[in-house]
């Protein structure tokens, strides 16, 4: 019996004896790739271009054609020629025309079985289900590419209909959404559980995906992370599939409506406790708790935009503040972290907080750093309350200004004396600035750690005119802080 999608396109100069043999012996068939027609693909597994001597710019042709269709539908591409040289002069002109050659596996005069056993042991997925491409229903957002598309109806193959509803993605190309399916042919009913897709660069995918088996797996209790399924590859670009948490609320929500005091908790007490008791297997590190964010690379010194440093009112350049805040020095513990913590990465059901979104997780970063992500994403970030063309906001800065005082990080500020509708940030900065404290291992630990994570925040210019003017205060801010002394 034939493996599913049993094909494998062959390309250029005819394939000898030997390889159609070793080809068959593993239950594949050759079909010729310039007679195959458009949907040969679907049932193929492999895609073998054979450079003739002195065609290789022909084959580079039918290459940079056909392998971007061949990659979004999960075919192995590899490349031969019968020497170096003509692999070489194959190799120029893929790259004069833009060709990824990670792409594509590349030999000169491979043996015969190395083809056919490359074809047999990759894995297609399934083919791409046409209904699943044809109906696919967006709720809200920008519709999927069609790229995007072609890679989620590979990944519901299973499926007859997708429901799309976009969540809230950060500055990254990624898009996320909510999958609600139509199965094919399922005995208990069409209407599964819902799923999440992510679909962004196939490195960024891939190490999302090892950061859940890794970080996520053994260390969160199962009910408080989402459970991946698979990775769907294509050209450049995949998709991470996993268990979507249905009937939740963004942690964000709950702190608008100041209700969030018991998920905060829960977050830093259950969720999350297993990466910080790692921490506490071997002893505190000594030195520049700054430096240590930068060697877990949650701040990149040299992406800080000396913009901000002027946007406002003058103050010391980014690379100044930088090395005043890497002059700090003490214990600290690291364990892993999430490195971007923020409250649309909470999800929140029946008061327990469920982590998402593992794409940039630390292996090891202070232990402070996700809770000052989050205390900073609260009250830095744009709100659905703000106005994303209004550049300043006083009443937001009065208030921000007296919660990141540097007295503020000997004891956690007190509550707010005015009635300018920010009372759910500083209700939550106050609790995340208890934890804060109560986390560092020594003095000015928090305080560092709050500083460089503004800092972190000017390695982009803001997408809105709002965003813009927070991103400038906390800029001052963090220079404020830097320059604490004693502290």
């Amino acid at each position: 019996m034939r493996p599913p999608r049993s094909d494998v396109l062959w390309f250029g100069a005819p394939a000898d004896d030997e390889v159609a043999r070793e080809t068959r012996q593993r239950d594949l068939r050759l079909v010729p790739g310039e007679d195959a027609g458009e949907c040969a693909a679907f049932f193929a597994r492999a895609a073998v271009f054979a450079a003739a001597p002195g065609r290789e710019d022909e084959l580079a042709e039918a290459i940079a054609a056909n392998g971007p269709r061949f990659l979004d539908l999960g075919l192995d591409l590899q490349g031969t020629a019968e020497d170096d040289a003509s692999l070489e002069r194959l190799l120029d002109h893929l790259r004069d025309r833009g060709f990824p050659l990670d792409a594509i596996t590349m030999r000169s005069a491979p043996e015969a079985y190395r083809l056919a056993e490359d074809a047999a042991r990759h894995q297609p997925g399934d083919a791409p289900n046409g209904l699943a491409v044809a109906m696919p229903m967006l709720r809200k957002g920008e519709p999927p590419s069609p790229q995007d598309i072609l890679l989620l109806s590979r990944a519901f193959a299973n499926c007859s209909e997708l429901s799309l509803l976009s969540l809230a993605g950060g500055l990254s190309d990624a898009r996320v959404f909510a999958v609600y399916a139509s199965l094919l042919g399922s005995y208990p009913g069409v209407r599964s559980q819902p799923l999440f897709a992510k679909i962004d660069r196939i490195d960024k995918i891939v190490r999302e995906f090892e950061n859940y088996r890794n970080f996520a797996t053994p260390y969160i209790p199962f009910g408080l992370r989402p459970n991946v399924r698979e990775i769907v590859k294509g050209n450049g670009r995949a998709v991470l599939v996993g268990d979507f948490v249905d009937k939740s609320e963004p942690l964000g929500e709950l702190v608008r409506r100041e209700v969030a005091a018991g998920a905060i908790d829960a977050l830093f007490n259950e969720t999350l406790a297993g990466w910080t008791d790692q921490a506490y297997a071997r002893d505190p590190e000594v030195g520049s708790v700054a430096r240590a964010l930068e060697r877990s690379f949650v701040c990149r010194p040299t992406d800080f935009k000396s913009d901000y440093a002027t946007m406002l009112e003058r103050s010391a350049p980014p690379m100044n503040v930088w090395s005043s805040l890497t002059a700090v020095t003490g214990s600290f513990r690291t364990g892993p972290a999430h490195g971007d913590l923020h409250a649309e990465n909470v999800r929140v059901r029946s008061g327990r907080a469920i982590l998402i979104d593992l794409a940039s997780v630390c292996p090891a970063a202070p232990i402070t750093t996700d809770v000052a992500s989050l205390e900073i994403a609260l009250a830095f970030e744009p709100h659905p309350e703000t106005k994303p063309s209004e550049f300043a906001d006083p009443a937001w800065r009065a208030e921000v200004e007296r919660l990141y005082r540097t007295e503020a990080f000997v004891h956690a500020p007190g509550p707010s004396v005015t009635d300018e509708g920010l009372s759910w940030m500083t209700g939550a900065v106050r609790q995340l600035r208890r934890i804060g404290l109560a986390t560092q291992s020594a003095p000015g630990e928090y305080r560092t750690v709050v500083a460089s994570l503004l800092l972190r925040r000017c390695q982009w210019m803001g997408l809105t005119a709002c965003d813009r003017y927070r991103r400038a205060v906390g800029y001052l801010i963090a220079a404020s802080l830097a320059e604490a002394k004693g502290i």
